[in-house]
């Protein structure tokens, strides 16, 4: 995986993470698991960015 690749799968997570506090926010979905959700889609962009760099 090139790490441009690498950086636009970390965007759509951390996009997906904000769209899980939107949804939060709105009373969509229930507040534990949208804060569950959102954190958890940070913390994996997080490491999908970080193992890119490490392989470059």
């Amino acid at each position: 995986m090139t790490y441009d690749k690498a950086n636009v799968i970390a965007m759509m997570v951390m996009t997906l993470g904000i769209i899980f506090f939107i949804a939060m926010a709105f009373g969509v979905m229930p507040r534990n698991y949208a804060l569950f959700a959102g954190v958890s889609c940070f913390i994996i962009a997080t490491m999908v960015r970080r193992i890119s760099v490490q392989k470059k």
